[in-house]
């Protein structure tokens, strides 16, 4: 069974690779539209007009003066590559030593706190409930709960001012910061 599918496979192939092998030998394998000079784009002031013959199979060894290649003048490396800058080396060894380290800043005083500069408070919100027409608030910092109502003051530090869903309005006793906290909506 197995032979019998490889001589197919075989009677398909051997017709497309002869194929193959007469267009390679006798194929025209000029390009449509005639031959054209191709011009490298990274020659600058090489145009189609100044680029060099191609070179074809059968040319006369002796070329008018018209057609002899033009070349070009090297340039020497000092002017392609500016030897002042440290890129510019290719074959230079990478330092792998650690940049010096940043020279000492003399220590400040502390910033002020200011009423702009407060952060936000730092409580988790836990949960809300309305009881008998007020709201209160479940909070939560590490380990420790509260429930705060308006007109309480956590910590000593944070007057809650208004319990009215969608936040609470909190202000920072020390500097007067007015902050809120997010609760979500009455449900």
């Amino acid at each position: 069974m197995k032979a019998l599918g490889s001589n197919k496979r075989m009677a398909l192939m051997l017709p497309v690779l002869a194929l193959a092998a007469y267009l390679a030998v006798f194929a025209d394998k000029t390009p449509q539209g005639g031959a054209k000079a191709a011009v490298p784009a990274s020659r600058p002031g090489v145009t189609a007009a100044t680029a060099p013959a191609p070179a074809s199979v059968g040319a006369p060894k002796n070329k008018p003066a018209a057609v002899l290649e033009r070349i070009e003048t090297l340039v020497p490396r000092k002017q392609l590559v500016n030897p002042a800058d440290p890129s510019a080396d290719l074959f230079a060894s990478p330092s792998w030593s650690a940049a010096p380290p940043p020279a000492p800043v003399a220590p400040s005083a502390p910033p002020v706190p200011q009423a702009a500069q407060i952060a936000p408070p730092n409580y988790r919100v836990l949960g809300k409930k309305l009881e008998s027409e007020v709201w209160e608030v479940y909070l939560g910092r590490d380990d420790t709960s509260f429930i705060v109502r308006a007109g309480d003051t956590l910590e000593g530090t944070w007057r809650i001012d208004k319990v009215e869903p969608p936040s609470v309005s909190m202000t920072h006793v020390p500097s007067g910061s007015v902050h809120s906290l997010p609760i979500g909506d009455s449900r």
